[in-house]
């Protein structure tokens, strides 16, 4: 395609912008039948409006947001060849398409060119609004987009339009409004003004719901960050995480992308006031002129309250994210502080069990000093008892002459007793060897613990 002469401007590069679309072609345009339109109102006279009867808008539809254009590559070209449009409505086309996620580009892509070879201008732009999504699951809300075109010819009042994507709902009203002012010939010059006063109007419909929803979603973050408990918690307190401040992190993006939009759409209706100004017909009345004007004003009033709205909701969110962390941070450093109490009580548990212990070795040591007593002193009444062993058996006996005597069996007795004597004395003397060598280890092998040296290691 061949851009026409009288738009090839300084400021537009036509090849770049065409080979830009013929790259995208594949993700624009479908490949299957067209379903784009030439819209017309109900009106059955309407044939003697010159306004409405040459004028029907094209309408190019889009199945949903992500999806091509249901028009073809070829079809769309001549539209473009046929009513001479400017480049700058594909910079519009580009904004559509099949994609994965919704786009960041909010600009409103406003163009306004008088036309030079004949009295009459081009104006095109894209509108963005928010529409309910009517989905079960996730934000209720989703981001919508509209791209219009107008050519007017005022030799022959003539009026293109080119519409992408239009709501049903948008196009029942621009057929109300043609209702509205069908046979009153002084407002028929007028009505492209009031068609982009009605889109305007239209994109700012649902922005009150929109801007009332964004407010229960963040006052639940508030709530859940103001009345949870911030030193203990609670079974049946707020459940508050870190998924929170990343819910909360997302929730603020979007309310940055909605500021984007409201701040686009509020460029938009500076743009067209001024667009007004300059392209308002000859000869239109004063009061209808300045009617559209102050209805511009209120629309700019509106768009910037909740402009106002989404800023202070952002604010609000970055002060909910930054208490949401710092109760988190008091949480994690109470945990922490409980973890020190319990690690220095177990401590002191550890000490109080290693002094029980060391009570209990000196309980053994001085119980092991009296065991060993008392087997020295067993082993002193050894003869002792051995004596008495002696005169109370039968190796001693008496004898008619009432005197003692010594049985000849008492040899045999001591025979056997000196060895057992000797093994019992020794038993006793080795083992008390051992103890104090085994003793002695001991103590060498704590004091090379103590100095660091291994056990077991040579000296």
């Amino acid at each position: 395609m061949v851009a026409p002469a009288d738009v090839a401007l300084w400021s537009c590069d036509t090849v770049a912008i065409y080979q830009k679309l013929s790259n995208r072609a594949s993700l624009l345009f479908t490949s299957g039948s067209d379903e784009s339109e030439i819209w017309l109102s109900n009106y059955p006279d309407q044939t003697n409006d010159p306004q409405s009867s040459k004028s029907p808008p094209n309408l190019i539809p889009q199945a949903h947001s992500r999806d091509r254009l249901r028009v073809r590559k070829d079809t769309f070209e001549k539209i473009m060849s046929m009513h001479d449009i400017f480049p700058h409505f594909l910079e519009t086309v580009q904004a559509f398409g099949l994609r994965t996620k919704d786009g960041d580009n909010t600009w409103s892509n406003f163009h306004f060119r008088k036309l030079m070879s004949e009295e009459g201008f081009q104006i095109c732009y894209t509108i963005r609004f928010f529409e309910p999504n009517h989905r079960d699951i996730g934000d209720p809300w989703s981001p919508r987009q509209m791209g219009v075109y107008q050519r007017f010819h005022a030799s022959t009042q003539r009026t293109i339009w080119v519409m992408i994507k239009p709501p049903q709902r948008l196009q029942h009203i621009l057929e109300e409004k043609i209702g509205a002012i069908h046979g009153y010939k002084h407002l028929a010059n007028a009505q492209f003004l009031l068609f982009h006063l009605a889109i305007l109007s239209f994109s700012l419909a649902n922005w009150e719901e929109y801007v009332s929803a964004q407010r229960t979603k963040l006052e639940a973050y508030e709530g859940t960050s103001i009345f949870s408990d911030v030193d203990c918690h609670d079974a049946n307190d707020y459940k508050l995480g870190f998924e929170d401040k990343q819910n909360l992190q997302r929730f603020r993006g979007k309310l940055v992308k909605a500021t984007a939009i409201i701040d686009a759409a509020i460029l938009l209706g500076g743009k067209l006031k001024g667009f007004v100004e300059r392209v308002a017909p000859a000869g239109l009345d004063v009061t209808i002129q300045e009617t559209i004007e102050l209805e511009l004003e209120d629309y700019l009033s509106e768009a910037n309250y909740h402009r106002q709205c989404l800023i202070s909701f952002q604010q609000r969110a970055v002060d909910t994210a930054t208490l949401i962390f710092d109760i988190l941070q008091r949480r994690q450093g109470n945990t922490s502080l409980r973890s020190a109490v319990a690690n220095e009580a177990a401590v002191k548990t550890m000490m109080n069990i290693a002094v029980m212990g060391e009570i209990e070795h000196e309980v053994e040591k001085k119980t092991a000093v009296n065991i060993r007593a008392l087997t020295f002193v067993a082993t002193l009444y050894l003869p002792a008892s051995l004596l008495a062993g002696i005169f109370s058996s039968q190796f001693l006996v008496d004898n008619k002459e009432g005197t003692m005597t010594v049985s000849p069996e008492i040899w045999k007795f001591i025979v056997v007793l000196i060895p057992m004597i000797a093994v019992t004395l020794a038993l006793v003397i080795a083992f008390q060897s051992i103890w104090a060598r085994d003793k002695q280890v001991k103590r060498l092998d704590v004091k090379r613990e103590e100095e660091g040296v291994p056990v077991g290691a040579q000296a």
